[in-house]
């Protein structure tokens, strides 16, 4: 009888020469781990709703510890040779770029992401390498420490961009804010600027609603005539937890040109309303109290 072409062997090997180092809840469970994902990667057809199911063909304690299993169907009258062959090449693909630091696999969602972090944590503490073998395509791959410690960190990084896409808004209201445009750019493919506040001196996203970005006029136009501008923007105005606005969706914009005052000006009653010029500028930019 010939031996199956779909089998797949799991080696786990040691740190350092001593076999003792690897425990047996290390070594069992960075099995059960590897099949979770293999399993994590396949896909399922949908006409029969049929999975591959890992069967144990053989198991070694001896260093290093093995386990070669082959695939059966959930349905034994459907075949899923077929589809085992290709989770594996879909697995090994996955694992592959995620170690290379290059690329996440789609079939990664986030408790498959939290299924390799263990089994990356593993190869860093108590596993020196994680042979996953492949007999139908003939291909190896390998975890050590060097490309566990690359992909956890690679993970980490992927996980802080995600996290700064993820806006704090805690609440949202109308009202208008003043500041400088320091940058026209685009935001999730609406036209967009960055806004200095003048309060605060924080840096927010401006959002063109469809009526403003008409009015203001195409993105050319408009970046050029408010960029380092002085500008009042109207429109919900979305706060984070600690009450700074962060984001406005904007759907009215005055650019403010400032007037030339004379000192001679601020010296006129008739003009300052009758507060002195350091009380009248204190009002203007809205520092009351300094």
């Amino acid at each position: 009888m010939s031996e199956p072409t779909d089998t797949v062997t799991i080696v786990i090997h040691p740190s350092g020469t001593d076999a003792d180092d690897l425990t047996v809840a290390d070594a069992m469970q960075q099995v059960l781990d590897t099949f979770a994902l293999i399993s994590r990667a396949e896909v399922t057809d949908p006409s029969t709703d049929t999975s591959v199911v890992w069967r144990l063909k053989r198991a070694s304690t001896n260093s290093p510890f093995t386990v070669e299993a082959t695939p059966v169907s959930s349905n034994p009258e459907v075949p899923v040779s077929r589809q085992a062959i290709n989770a594996m090449l879909s697995f090994q693909e996955g694992i592959h770029s995620v170690l290379h630091a290059t690329s996440k696999p789609r079939w990664m969602d986030r408790e498959s992401e939290i299924t390799l972090k263990r089994i990356l944590t593993r190869n860093v503490n108590g596993i020196a390498r994680t042979d996953i073998f492949s007999a139908y395509q003939n291909t190896l791959t390998s975890i050590d420490h060097r490309s566990a410690r690359r992909a956890q960190n690679y993970l980490d990084v992927l996980a802080a961009e995600e996290a700064l896409k993820i806006e704090d808004l805690t609440r949202k209201e109308y009202g208008s804010i003043e500041g400088h445009v320091t940058d026209a750019t685009t935001w999730h493919g609406r036209p967009a600027f960055r806004m200095r506040a003048r309060l605060s001196g924080k840096e927010l996203i401006c959002t063109l609603t469809e009526s403003a970005a008409s009015t203001i006029g195409d993105e050319h136009n408009w970046s050029e005539v408010f960029k380092r501008q002085r500008v009042l923007v109207s429109g919900v105005c979305h706060y984070n937890s600690t009450g700074l606005i962060v984001r406005v969706e904007v759907d009215e914009i005055t650019s403010i040109k400032p007037k030339d005052v004379s000192i001679s000006d601020l010296r006129n009653p008739d003009f300052t309303l009758g507060r002195r010029p350091s009380e009248h500028l204190r009002l203007i930019w809205g520092d009351e109290n300094g």
